[in-house]
């Protein structure tokens, strides 16, 4: 992770409130660290219990985006700010899915 995606999730996690603007600035930049290559268990494993049924309420049934929160939160990203910040992603891409329907669509 770099310095500056550091210093952000510092600042988040001093925060009561996250801009999306913020959260979306926490990245990886296509770097990989140890927790990218993990598993569901092997990173719930690293968690306590309280952290990681907080995670299965927000996404119950989504193993993916349970492993992006338990990702970020083993980053050192905050859990609650960690589960906005998947999200802030989820609805990322459904924006961009049906913004692609609807350039696909014929009349």
């Amino acid at each position: 992770m770099d310095n500056k995606t550091i210093r952000i999730i510092d600042i988040l996690n001093k925060s009561d409130f996250a801009p999306r603007k913020m959260l979306r600035k926490v990245k990886m930049n296509g770097k990989r660290d140890e927790y990218s290559t993990m598993q569901h268990s092997e990173l719930s494993a690293c968690l306590d219990d309280t952290t990681c049924n907080k995670i299965y309420e927000a996404f119950p049934d989504d193993t993916k985006n349970q492993k992006d929160v338990m990702k970020w939160t083993l980053r050192g990203l905050n859990v609650d700010m960690s589960i906005k910040k998947v999200q802030i992603q989820i609805e990322a891409c459904e924006k961009i899915k049906r913004k692609n329907v609807r350039k696909n669509q014929t009349c």
